[in-house]
């Protein structure tokens, strides 16, 4: 029997335009992220369902260092901090931040990147982080974790710092707990990947992989309203230089 070839590509059309999971191709494969650019908004529709899946590039630049600046090497965007450097009264840093999430049931964001870190400053250095606050609320707000990197001989060790309660300092008993991420060489890449949000019972958590291996979720007891993911350099000593370069970065949140 002979295979009627222009009915046979009209068949495959239709099944590549019916899988809703697959937006762009019948390939199972994500969209690479170097394609994520810029900010735009995919809809997809099932049924009855409808859902916005919103990219935002690479965020908006906070820029808060007096004598250095984001900067440019190949595919890589540098970001150098020196303690005792800051334009404000707070610590320095140059990070990047996306737009504020209320708070919603399976409402959720994912951020990944590349990292490649040349120097951290002996304390330490925040390098990713969701910053939540509930308006109106006195003193309710603060970093809910965030992803530090410490330097180790040749290597960085990367922790998740989880802050159990608002505004809650390392020193205060109970107040944050770390835990092991990973471990990279310097000068050396590794990828975070990192989804934050809310829960079906609109618990705040967060899931973090390290170099594509699932290290875990936390589940928060923090009942703050909004979320907001920042990323880049933040916090070092007195005088003392964080020095680290990120490329291939992608957002999206579900909403």
């Amino acid at each position: 029997m002979k295979t009627n070839v222009k009915l046979s590509i009209l068949k495959t059309s239709v099944i590549c335009l019916a899988i809703p999971i697959s937006v762009f191709s019948c390939s199972k494969d994500e969209t690479p992220e170097n394609d994520l650019e810029g900010a735009h908004t995919i809809e997809i529709v099932q049924g009855t369902l409808t859902e916005k899946t919103t990219t935002e590039g690479k965020g908006k630049l906070d820029d808060r260092s007096k004598n250095t600046n984001e900067t440019s090497s190949g595919s890589y965007k540098v970001y150098k901090i020196t303690g005792g450097q800051s334009t404000d009264k707070n610590s320095v840093r140059i990070e990047r931040e996306y737009k504020l999430m209320n708070k919603g049931k399976n409402r959720k964001s994912t951020f990944q990147a590349t990292y490649n870190i040349e120097s951290v400053s002996p304390g330490g250095t925040y390098i990713a982080q969701a910053h939540s606050k509930t308006n109106g609320v006195k003193n309710h707000f603060g970093p809910i974790y965030l992803v530090k990197a410490y330097s180790v001989g040749k290597e960085v060790h990367i922790y998740r710092e989880d802050v159990n309660c608002p505004q809650c300092k390392p020193s205060d008993p109970g107040g944050r707990s770390e835990k092991l991420l990973g471990k990279a060489n310097r000068n050396s890449d590794f990828t975070l990947k990192i989804i934050t949000g809310w829960n079906s019972k609109s618990k705040a958590f967060n899931r973090i992989y390290f170099n594509g291996v699932d290290k875990g979720a936390k589940t928060h007891s923090r009942t703050d309203q909004t979320m907001r993911v920042r990323y880049g350099a933040y916090r070092a000593n007195n005088k003392k230089t964080t020095k680290l370069k990120i490329k291939n970065v992608s957002y999206s949140r579900n909403f």
